[in-house]
């Protein structure tokens, strides 16, 4: 099942001597002699960084207005190394549901000196494992691996909505039924803002999932996520 990252790098910072890199320098430079209007995001050094999934052989470099994507066979906790033609390195620590897709916004490098800042967009086909109608939250995983990484998911600012888009009560969804997720991952809190619209079929015999509150503490990839991401 193929999994998809992508974003786009928006900004790097001075090299941790403050003063500008030889790259940075020489895109200054070709900024002021060039008038097309195009060269405005190359003069800024976001085309050509190399992209990477630790442990992994994927990678891949940004286009000329900071843009990358990587698309492959993995999932769970993940290390995306971010590499700069002149020697700038960050890493983003994350997680990726099988068979879903991680958007990594706005990625700023920084000077390297500390990690890269991103927001974080997922979108993937799930399914409800648990829920917590009082405290307004829920544990879905990615379809394509049930009983893999649970996400849990705060249902706090939105209702789960039917096919035919109507709102869902908490109490009228089963653990099993399907859903397509997109949100706003919080490397804490799990999926906040998230939009939830509810698929035509269950997945059954989910009784005996994981989920976050029998999880916590594990180690493992199959956990939830303050079991794998750094605080």
């Amino acid at each position: 099942m193929i999994t998809t990252l992508a974003g786009n790098v928006a900004a790097i910072g001075l090299a941790r001597s403050g003063t500008p890199s030889l790259r940075s320098r020489l895109a200054a430079l070709a900024e002021i002699l060039s008038p097309a209007p195009r060269s405005a995001f190359a003069a800024n050094g976001l085309d050509g960084i190399r992209v990477s999934v630790i442990g992994l052989d994927l990678s891949t470099e940004t286009d000329e207005t900071g843009q990358f994507q990587l698309t492959g066979a993995f999932a769970g906790a993940i290390d995306v190394l971010f590499e700069t033609p002149d020697g700038l390195v960050g890493t983003i620590s994350t997680v990726v549901p099988r068979g879903g897709k991680l958007v990594l916004r706005d990625v700023d490098l920084g000077d390297g000196s500390s990690a890269p800042r991103a927001s974080r967009h997922v979108e993937f086909e799930g399914v409800f494992v648990d829920k917590d109608c009082i405290s307004r939250t829920a544990d879905i995983a990615s379809r394509f691996e049930p009983e893999g990484l649970v996400f849990p998911v705060d249902l706090g600012s939105t209702l789960p909505r039917t096919p035919s888009g109507l709102p869902m009560p908490c109490l009228a969804i089963q653990n099993g039924a399907a859903v397509v997720v997109h949100g706003t991952l919080d490397p804490v809190s799990g999926i906040i803002d998230a939009c939830l619209d509810l698929q035509d079929r269950v997945l059954p015999e989910l009784d005996s999932v994981p989920t976050s509150s029998s999880m916590e503490g594990s180690t493992d990839l199959v956990g939830t996520l303050s079991s794998v991401l750094p605080r």
